[in-house]
């Protein structure tokens, strides 16, 4: 399929859709007509069969067809990043017991304007953390264990590190908390990373917004943050595989 950006007819027929209860296959011919979408600045074809192990290798997929569209303010298109939900609609809100599936809220697959909800939409941060951070950002994006890895999941990784803005621009804040809490040998999330106490993932997002209003986190230099994670992360600066 060559990709297309929805318009604002092909928006409000997509979310029309959802609203109903997106019973039935996705509607493509949204992306493939002209009056309810619009070209892109660049060609852009994509293989809207293809079928996805996790988050990270979809990120990585997204890159490469994504190449030729060199475009400012790419991050922002709502049509772009929608006609892309749609495109993996089946994979990305697969139907559940009953055949039905569960489409909202609807910015996890129109891209909101709302910084508080843009970073859950299923397709883009896939895409920018792949871009911006490569194989660092696997943690983010990988279950615990293979067995639970699909485009529907976001973990509890994701949640605390996305939710804070800054992250997803600052490489000196993934790069350490990488260190912190991907498991060496599989790049996954350490055991115990997502618990709810000391040291935890949830605490690191509790610091990271607590450094945010201090620090310009985007800029902080390559290895800066390492001096700025206190004694309750330091179980976590173990290089065991697993632990």
């Amino acid at each position: 399929m060559k990709l297309r950006a929805l318009n604002e007819r092909g928006l409000r027929e997509f979310t029309e859709w959802m609203g109903r209860g997106a019973h039935r296959t996705p509607p493509l011919r949204l992306i493939e007509d002209t009056a309810t979408s619009r070209a892109l600045r660049g060609e852009v074809v994509v293989e809207e069969e293809r079928q996805f192990a996790n988050r990270y290798e979809f990120g990585q997929y997204l890159c490469d067809r994504m190449a030729p569209l060199k475009e400012r303010g790419l991050e922002n298109d709502v049509g772009l990043w929608s006609a892309l939900a749609l495109v993996w609609f089946d994979q990305l809100c697969p139907r559940g017991p009953g055949g039905r599936r569960r489409p909202t809220p609807e910015y996890l697959f129109v891209l909101s304007q709302d910084w508080r909800q843009e970073y859950r939409h299923m397709v883009r941060p896939c895409w920018q953390l792949v871009r911006d951070h490569g194989e660092r950002a696997r943690f983010m994006l990988l279950a615990r264990s293979e067995r639970l890895d699909s485009l529907r999941r976001r973990g509890e990784v994701f949640e605390q590190m996305a939710s804070r803005s800054g992250v997803f621009f600052s490489p000196a804040v993934v790069s350490a908390v990488a260190r912190l809490y991907a498991d060496p040998g599989t790049g996954r999330p350490r055991r115990g990373a997502a618990a709810k106490g000391g040291g935890s993932i949830r605490r690191m997002g509790l610091l990271l917004t607590q450094l945010d209003l201090t620090f310009d986190l985007v800029s902080v230099p390559q290895g800066r943050m390492e001096g700025l994670v206190p004694a309750e992360f330091e179980r976590w600066r173990s290089p065991r595989s697993g632990a």
